[in-house]
C-alpha cells in the first residue's frame, strides 16, 4: 500500500471539519506536484480553533498543502525504520497503524486503537500492585521541538554533528518546519503526520524513562502506570520527568498523581451515563431524553464529553413527532452548555430534518443566527462553521442581519462554506468579499489562508486581479489535475435519509446488535481520552448512512487511482501483522 498517498488522502484534514472538506484529490496528484515545485517556499499553517466546555479553546494547525506533501511523503518513504522506533516502547497503546480504507468508521489514514479496551487494560495493571502514578505531558503537541524529531531517531550526537545530512529525522524535521515558517517549538495538530510524529518522541521518552517496564500503558501522552510501593512511584515519576526533559517536555504536574488503589473511585453519576437503561430497544420516551441529558449535564463538569455522549446515543434512536420539541430543545441548550458539541448537535438536526422531523425551524435559525453572530465576534471558528453548515444543508437563508457580518470572517474553512451559500442564493442582501479578495495574492498562497485563496479561485467565487495560481508551480500542477478541498454538493450525492415505512418518527437507528463492546470518547484521534464508557455497538459506532456513502465514495476513489489496499498493514516480519478488530476504531461519530 502506498503510505504516503494515504496520508494525504485520509490523514490531512481535520476530521473535526464538515465532511464536504476533502483531500483525496490532492493524493492522486502529488508525485506531479513535487515535480513542478521549483521555489522552496516556507509556509504558514491554517489555523482553526474548537470549542470546548467553558471558555476553553483548542488549537488546529493544517500546513500548506505544499509542505504536507512533504511531510507525508518523509513519513512514507521512512515508515520502517518509524517502526522500529515504535517498539521501543512496551508500554504505548496509541501506536499509528494504517488500516483499511473499507469500514465503519475507517476514513482516516492511520489508526491510534489500542490493542485492548483501556478499562480493561487498567484492570489488569491495578491486579497485583498497590499504587497508581497518572501523569500526562504539559501542551505535548505545541511544546515538541522540531530538532528533538533526530534525536529521537538517530541519537543526540549524531544528529548534532550531521544536522544536514539527508535521514529520518532530519528529513521529517525539515518539512515540519517549512510548514511552520521555520518554526522549531511546536508541531502543527490536525493531521496523522502529527500523531506519528508525537509517537516517535514518546516512544524514545519511554524507553529512556524505564530500563524496566512498569504495569499499565501510556494513550499519546496518558501515562497509568502501577507500584507496589509509594516510593517506587515517586522514583518512577521522576525518570519520566528527566527522561521528557532530554527532549525539552515537561510534565504537567497540575494532572499528576499518586494513589493507592482503594482510592480510585469512579466519578460521581458516570455509571447512570454508561449503564443507561432504555424502556424500548428503539425508542426514547420524554422522559428518557429528560433523564439522559439531565445524567449528562452534570456529568458535563468533569467529564468534558458526557453530552456528545448523550447526544449520540439519543439521536441514534427513534423519536415520536410529539417528543420531537423536547428533544431539539435539549440539542440547543447542549451548544450552549458546551460548544464541543455543536458538529453532533448539527449533524443530529440535519439528518432530523431528513427523515422529516417538524423542526421549529424559526427557533433553530434565531439560535445559530445567534451562534454565527456571536462566533464572529470572538473568533470561535468550529462554532461558526458549523452553524452555516447547518444554514447550507436545512437550506436556511442567512438573514439580512447576519450576512452582513460576514465578510469578517477570518477562518477560511467558514469562508469558503460562506461563499458557498452565496452561490446558493442563501445569503439575504450583500456578502462583503472585499477582505477575502484583498488576500488573492501570490504571497497569500502560502500564508494562514492559503485554504480560502487556492478553493475560491478553483471554484470561481473570487477572482484575483491577475492569476497567481497559473504563476505559481506548485499550486498550477494542482488546479491542472483538479485537485479540491471542498466538495460544495457532497450531501446530495450522498445516500439520502428517509424515514422507514409505518408511522412517522423523528430519528431512526438501524436494527442494533446486541453485544456491547468499550467506547473511547476522544477529544480528537490521539487526544486525551475524557470518557471510557462500555456502551451499545449500534449507539455507539453507527456513521450516518450519508457520511458512509461520502467515505466509501472517497475510498474507491483512492483504490481506483492506487489499487487494492490491504485490509492491515502487513509485514511478516513484524509483531503488528494481525486482524484490525473493533477496538482499532476511532469512536467519534464520523
Amino acid at each position: 500500500m502506498n503510505k504516503t498517498r494515504r496520508l494525504i488522502g485520509l490523514g490531512y484534514l481535520p476530521k473535526e471539519f464538515p465532511p464536504e472538506f476533502t483531500s483525496v484529490s490532492l493524493a492522486g496528484s502529488y508525485p506531479g506536484i513535487i515535480a513542478a515545485a521549483q521555489d522552496p517556499h516556507t509556509s504558514r499553517p491554517e489555523v482553526f480553533n474548537l470549542g470546548r466546555s467553558g471558555y476553553s479553546r483548542r488549537i488546529l494547525r493544517i500546513t500548506n498543502p505544499v509542505h504536507y506533501i512533504r511531510q507525508a511523503r518523509a513519513v512514507g518513504t521512512h515508515w520502517a525504520d518509524i517502526r522500529r522506533i515504535f517498539k521501543k516502547s512496551k508500554l504505548s497503546e496509541s501506536r499509528p497503524r494504517f488500516t483499511a480504507l473499507k469500514g465503519v468508521g475507517r476514513e482516516r489514514a492511520t489508526n491510534l486503537g489500542p490493542s485492548r479496551p483501556l478499562p480493561e487494560l487498567r484492570l489488569q495493571a491495578l491486579a497485583s500492585h498497590r499504587y497508581v502514578l497518572q501523569t500526562d505531558f504539559a501542551r505535548f503537541f505545541s511544546s515538541i521541538y522540531t530538532h528533538s524529531i533526530p534525536w529521537a531517531i538517530h541519537g543526540k550526537p549524531w544528529s548534532k554533528a550531521n544536522r544536514r545530512t539527508p535521514s529520518t529525522g532530519n528529513d521529517l524535521d525539515a518539512a515540519i518546519r517549512n510548514g511552520q515558517d521555520q518554526q522549531t517549538a511546536g508541531i502543527p495538530v490536525s493531521s496523522d503526520v502529527a500523531h506519528v510524529v508525537s509517537e516517535i518522541i514518546a516512544s524514545v521518552i519511554d524507553a529512556n524513562a524505564f530500563p524496566r517496564t512498569p504495569s499499565g500503558y501510556r494513550y499519546v501522552d496518558d501515562y497509568f502506570l502501577c507500584f507496589d510501593s509509594e516510593a517506587d512511584a515517586v522514583k518512577n515519576l521522576e525518570r519520566l520527568a528527566s527522561a521528557a526533559r532530554e527532549f525539552e517536555i515537561d510534565l504537567n504536574y497540575s494532572k499528576t498523581s499518586i494513589q493507592h488503589v482503594k482510592e480510585l473511585l469512579d466519578e460521581v453519576g458516570l455509571d447512570q451515563l454508561r449503564d443507561f437503561q432504555f424502556s424500548d430497544a428503539r425508542k426514547i420516551s420524554t422522559k428518557e431524553i429528560h433523564k439522559l441529558f439531565d445524567v449528562a449535564v452534570r456529568l458535563n463538569g468533569t467529564q468534558e464529553n458526557a453530552l456528545k455522549y448523550a447526544i449520540r446515543v439519543i439521536s441514534r434512536r427513534e423519536v415520536d413527532e410529539t417528543d420531537w420539541s423536547v428533544l431539539e430543545s435539549y440539542l440547543l441548550r447542549s451548544v450552549t452548555l458546551s460548544p464541543n458539541t455543536i458538529d453532533y448537535v448539527a449533524i443530529a438536526l440535519y439528518e432530523a430534518a431528513q427523515r422529516g422531523a417538524s423542526l421549529d425551524k424559526s427557533r433553530v435559525m434565531r439560535y445559530f443566527a445567534g451562534v454565527i453572530k456571536e462566533s464572529l465576534a470572538f473568533d470561535r471558528d468550529s462554532e461558526l462553521i458549523w452553524s452555516l453548515w447547518l444554514f447550507k444543508n436545512l437550506r436556511f437563508s442567512v438573514p439580512r442581519s447576519i450576512s452582513s457580518l460576514l465578510g469578517r470572517i477570518n477562518s477560511s474553512p467558514a469562508a469558503i462554506i460562506a461563499l458557498d451559500l452565496q452561490a446558493n442564493g442563501l445569503v439575504s442582501g450583500t456578502l462583503d468579499t472585499s477582505r477575502w479578495v484583498a488576500l488573492l495574492t501570490a504571497d497569500d498562497l502560502y500564508d494562514a489562508n492559503w485554504l480560502l485563496v487556492y478553493e475560491s479561485i478553483v471554484k470561481g467565487w473570487l477572482t484575483p486581479p491577475t492569476d497567481i495560481i497559473a504563476a505559481d508551480a506548485s499550486f498550477d500542477a494542482m488546479r491542472r489535475a483538479g485537485v479540491h478541498f471542498y466538495e460544495e454538493d457532497a450531501l446530495t450525492t450522498a445516500a439520502p435519509i428517509v424515514p422507514p415505512a409505518g408511522p412517522a418518527s423523528a430519528v431512526v437507528p438501524t436494527s442494533p446488535p446486541t453485544f456491547e463492546r468499550p467506547g473511547i470518547l476522544a477529544e480528537a484521534p490521539g487526544a486525551e481520552p475524557v470518557v471510557e464508557l462500555p456502551v451499545r455497538a449500534a449507539e455507539d459506532h453507527l456513521v450516518p448512512a450519508w457520511i458512509l456513502n461520502m467515505l466509501t465514495r472517497r475510498s474507491q476513489a483512492l483504490e481506483a487511482e492506487f489499487g487494492e489496499v490491504d485490509d492491515v498493514d502487513v509485514d511478516v516480519d513484524d509483531e503488528d501483522y494481525e486482524e484490525e478488530d473493533d477496538e482499532s476504531i476511532d469512536y467519534e461519530m464520523y
